[in-house]
């Protein structure tokens, strides 16, 4: 996770907040260029990844709602540039009306200041990553549903910024989903930010399948 943009030249990880491989076999997974770590709950256990590059991964098991946390830190909640992105695997798909979350940030009570996750819908699967429902910015989605299959790992990315206002979400580098968002600044949540789960608490909302190399 980034909290803004470098300058033309400068490297990524100038601006880099955080950044999880998720390769632990168990337990607590660290940050490797910070120390927001991840708490484990309900133990996540490691699996095979989606390359020599990232061998590692952690498995989450929907129905023991297995899931990865940490408590609220001022860098987890940017308000005016953010980038997401990591891989994802899919041991299921969703079923009918099912949503699975990767990450979630909440402000409260089925309202998020972000998160990323794919949902069914009249037979059709939606990847769409949200930006702070309080202020109502929008989100970013697909209109007729995309094509994603169980057992297959991707890489998505989303990112927003408050200089154009507007938002966009990527698959395996493809061609962009994008959105103008509202002219309000984001509001920053004090949840706590988790992989896997909905942090609003959302019964039926874990992942179900493997996360790695999240930033």
């Amino acid at each position: 996770i980034s909290g803004s943009l470098p300058a033309l030249g400068v490297s990524l990880l100038t601006e880099l907040v955080s950044q999880w491989p998720l390769s632990e076999a168990s337990g607590q997974r660290d940050d490797q260029q910070g120390t927001n770590h991840l708490a484990d709950n309900n133990t996540v256990l490691g699996a095979a990844g989606p390359s020599s590059m990232l061998p590692l991964s952690s498995l989450f098991a929907r129905a023991t709602a297995e899931y990865l946390s940490i408590a609220d830190q001022a860098a987890l909640r940017p308000t005016n540039e953010q980038t997401l992105m990591g891989w994802l695997y899919l041991t299921t798909l969703p079923g009918v009306g099912q949503t699975y979350y990767m990450v979630q940030k909440s402000h409260g009570a089925l309202t998020a200041q972000y998160y990323i996750r794919l949902f069914e819908s009249a037979g059709s699967y939606f990847l769409q990553y949200f930006q702070d429902t309080t202020t109502d910015r929008g989100n970013v989605g697909d209109a007729a549903g995309i094509s994603i299959s169980a057992t297959t790992w991707y890489h998505v990315a989303a990112t927003f910024s408050v200089i154009n206002n507007r938002a966009a979400r990527y698959v395996n580098a493809g061609t962009p989903v994008t959105v103008t968002l509202s002219a309000v600044a984001p509001a920053a949540s004090t949840a706590a930010m988790q992989f896997g789960a909905s942090s609003v608490n959302e019964a039926g909302s874990e992942w179900n399948g493997q996360l790695c190399g999240w930033g």
